[in-house]
């Protein structure tokens, strides 16, 4: 008999490959049933995230093979600037199982299982992966073959299907305009860092946002904001990109700021390392300011405070969890 009743394994198996298969074998020779968390669950079809949750988790139980009725694979929300919130998420992920549970992972890489100290804890030996920036390479060439080797058998047979969608399309061509992003900055003495701006304005229970006009990002919900120019402070910077991308007059926003955040989690953009300053603007009570998008946002909207908690699925990178954090939402 395996020596627990439940292993707990969380990934965001983006696809699922040979080292996340070496995880689950070892999971189901240790534990009557396999907890599989799938992290960013709801997130947006993208380059990081070209699978939905239903795709990854039809990989997991391909490549569990026959063992895939032993298999419980569950949902979870990042809640990326929200220690609190994501721990509830998995708390609630887990609610049910009776019996002994371990988390399973690399010792030292997998600090999250450190959260639920009343689990049992089981390491994964050390197993060779591609790093995600390889892997997205290999997925997104045009050779079909690139990821034999890489991926289990049945994960590749399932892989031939999901690339003739619409989304991995999509996907694809936000790979290919982030590594063209990428190459263009390649001669430069140092890796770059950048710095941009965000803001979150907010006007009678509504949220002020634009959606992306181009890649990356075409076509999802975002904070308006873009890059520091030279000659210009970060404020003046947010202030500046909300009026070029919504019309919102600069004086609308002034003696509104309420708080301020820098995000610079070091992957929180594809974009090469990307620090983000984000302002929270409260205009005092009045009928909604007419907005239109502008420069790259193809619309502006304002949007309920309660549409938008139910927005993470379509919004931009880390955006959601930005407006999550300054606005509370969790």
């Amino acid at each position: 008999m395996p020596p627990y009743d439940h292993v707990v394994l969380l990934g965001r198996f983006q696809p699922v490959h040979d080292g996340h298969a070496a995880a689950l074998r070892r999971a189901l020779a240790l534990g009557r049933e396999v907890v599989v968390l799938i992290g960013s669950a709801d997130a947006p079809v993208s380059a990081r995230d070209p699978f939905s949750f239903d795709e990854r988790a039809a990989m997991l139980r391909a490549a569990a093979g026959a063992d895939a009725g032993r298999l419980s694979v569950r949902p979870v929300v990042d809640h990326l600037y929200n220690e609190d919130a994501w721990r509830a998420e998995v708390q609630t992920a887990l609610a049910g199982p009776a019996g002994s549970v371990a988390l399973i992972g690399r010792e030292g890489a997998d600090a999250w299982r450190d959260a639920f100290p009343k689990w049992a804890k089981v390491d994964l030996a050390p197993v060779e992966a591609p790093s995600a920036d390889d892997l997205r390479r290999q997925l997104f060439s045009d050779d079909p073959e690139a990821l034999k080797g890489v991926l289990p058998a049945a994960v590749l047979d399932l892989l031939h299907t999901h690339r003739t969608s619409d989304a991995f399309a999509y996907a694809a061509e936000e790979w290919r305009q982030l590594e063209a992003y990428r190459q263009a900055w390649s001669v430069a003495p140092y890796p770059p860092v950048f710095v941009t701006v965000d803001s979150v304005v907010v006007c009678d229970a509504h949220l002020l946002l634009v959606e992306r006009a181009g890649q990356p990002g075409r076509g999802l919900w975002a904070l308006p904001g873009g890059f520091l120019d030279p000659d210009e402070t970060t404020l003046a910077a947010a202030v500046r990109e909300v009026g070029e991308e919504t019309g919102l007059a600069a004086d609308m926003l002034e003696g509104a700021l309420v708080g301020r955040e820098v995000f610079d989690a070091p992957d929180r953009s594809l974009r090469e390392r990307t620090v983000t300053h984000a302002f929270r603007f409260d205009l005092p009570p009045q009928p909604l300011p007419t907005v239109a998008g502008a420069d790259d946002a193809a619309q502006a909207r304002w949007i309920p405070l309660a549409e938008v908690r139910r927005m993470r699925g379509r919004m931009f990178e880390d955006h959601y969890f930005i407006v999550e954090r300054l606005l509370g939402l969790a």
